[in-house]
C-alpha cells in the first residue's frame, strides 16, 4: 500500500511539473522584421513608405511580389504629380527624395515618396496601378547577309552523361 501511495505521489509531482512548465522563445527564435530597427537611412525610408501606404489603404504589404525604389527630384514638390487635385499652394516644399513602388500579391502597384531630409515627410500617391507583364520583345529587322535559321535540336546523337555519374548502368 505504501508503494502505491509513493508511486501515485511521484506521478502527481511529475504531472504537475509538466503542466506548470512554460516554454518561452529564446532570442534565436524571435525573428525581428526589417523595420524593427532599421540600420540605414534607405531602410528607414523603405519602412516609412510601406507603413504610410499600409496605414492609409488598410492593407498589409509585409509580403509583396516586388518592390523598387529610385532617387528622384520633385521639381514642383513632393506632392505634385502624386496626390490628385492638390492645390499648388498646398504642395510641401520637398524637392528630393525616394519614390518607392510596392507590387502587392494581387498585382496592385502602390507608390509613395519619402523625403531625403525628413523621413517623416511621406506622400502616398493616389493612383493604384495594376502591374503589367513585360512587353514582348520587338522583332529586329533581319539581316540579309545571315543564313536562314536551322530548326530542330542542336545536339545530334544519343544522350550521354559525363564520367562524373557512376552506378546508373546494369553492369
Amino acid at each position: 500500500m505504501k508503494n502505491i501511495v509513493r508511486i501515485l505521489f511521484l506521478v502527481a509531482i511529475l504531472a504537475g511539473s509538466v503542466v506548470f512548465s512554460t516554454v518561452s522563445p529564446t532570442q534565436a527564435q524571435v525573428t525581428p522584421g526589417i523595420c524593427d530597427n532599421p540600420v540605414d537611412v534607405l531602410t528607414a525610408a523603405f519602412c516609412a513608405a510601406r507603413e504610410a501606404i499600409e496605414e492609409e489603404r488598410s492593407i498589409d504589404l509585409t509580403i509583396v511580389k516586388q518592390w523598387t525604389f529610385e532617387q528622384q527630384e520633385f521639381t514642383n514638390g513632393i506632392d505634385w504629380g502624386c496626390i490628385d487635385g492638390i492645390a499648388a499652394v498646398d504642395v510641401r516644399p520637398v524637392y528630393y527624395g525616394w519614390e518607392f513602388r510596392f507590387t502587392a500579391l494581387n498585382n496592385e502597384v502602390h507608390t509613395a515618396r519619402v523625403s531625403f531630409v525628413d523621413l517623416d515627410t511621406v506622400a502616398v500617391c493616389d493612383e493604384v496601378a495594376l502591374a503589367t507583364d513585360a512587353p514582348a520583345p520587338s522583332t529586329a529587322p533581319t539581316n540579309p547577309n545571315l543564313p536562314a535559321p536551322v530548326t530542330g535540336a542542336g545536339a545530334a546523337g544519343t544522350f550521354e552523361l559525363g564520367g562524373h555519374v557512376n552506378g546508373l548502368g546494369t553492369q
